[in-house]
């Protein structure tokens, strides 16, 4: 049961740091500094974000690209980022998850624990 418990105790906090570093790039987050898997996609790709942008906001209508995508850059760090909070959660399960899981590994422990009582096996050989 220990190890049971400590590897989902690994498990738990790498999927928290996970979710840690993807706000993280998300609050530093530049279209500039984006990968394109083919680079001379770029201009296409930022092309279709000021569009994207200048349909949806039209106080844009007369701004530059640059402006553009700097008001994009400036909507994914405000919004998607607790977009992200929302979608995901603040913890990487949800409590009833964790209940689940904690009774799934416990269970059997319990049940070992109550027939043992009910045969005469004292308590204290069961506490460890």
């Amino acid at each position: 049961v220990n190890v049971t418990v400590f590897v989902g105790m690994v498990v738990f906090r790498r999927l928290s740091r996970e979710k840690a570093a993807m706000s993280a790039r998300l609050a530093n987050f530049s279209v500039n500094n984006c990968i394109c898997f083919k680079e001379s996609d770029r201009p296409v790709v930022c092309g279709n974000i000021v569009a994207l942008m200048k349909e949806v906001d039209g106080s844009l209508d007369d701004a530059s690209d640059e402006a553009t995508l700097a008001a994009f850059d400036a909507l994914v760090r405000q919004d998607l980022s607790g977009l992200l909070t929302v979608s995901l959660g603040r913890f990487a399960f949800r409590w009833s998850h964790v209940a689940v899981i904690s009774a799934v590994i416990e269970l059997p422990h319990l049940l070992d624990l109550l027939a043992g009582v009910k045969y005469g096996m004292p308590l204290r050989f069961w506490s460890s």
